[in-house]
């Protein structure tokens, strides 16, 4: 009999499309296995987190699901519940020349990233905007 990991490999060998989807969505997966790891290991359920973050718990479900893509505030209030701190690490992809500068390899493919269209994006001011406000 084949294992999981077995099949997932042939799978991930055999299609590109499915290989590079895999690939897109690790880190999403790997957070919220961490962020859901952390809350089983303080026995908290998710009713519990959810009262803690002030939310229902279908809200925590739909998160650790992966229904949908949180906002880092909520991942940041979501390690805050659990009495910790969250940590966003910046690693070396292995081919930089499928990115763009902005948009990552959809756009270097020559398509639009998911999201906002472009004309209604508005700007998020950058770290170093809000220290010139403060001085």
């Amino acid at each position: 009999m084949t294992s999981w990991q077995e099949a997932r490999a042939k799978l991930l060998a055999e299609n590109a499309t499915l290989r590079e989807e895999y690939d897109r969505l690790g880190p999403r997966f790997e957070t919220l296995s961490k962020l859901i790891d952390a809350r089983e290991r303080l026995h908290l359920s998710q009713s519990e987190l959810a009262r803690r973050m002030g939310l229902r718990a279908n809200v925590i479900s739909r998160l650790e699901s992966a229904q949908h893509s949180p906002r880092l505030d909520t991942l940041i209030a979501y390690a805050r519940a659990l009495g910790l701190g969250l940590k966003l690490e910046l690693v070396k992809q292995g081919n930089p020349a499928n990115a763009s500068r902005r948009g990552g390899p959809a756009a270097a493919a020559g398509r639009r990233p998911a999201g906002r269209d472009a004309s209604t994006r508005r700007r998020v001011p950058a770290a170093r905007d809000h220290a010139r406000a403060a001085r």
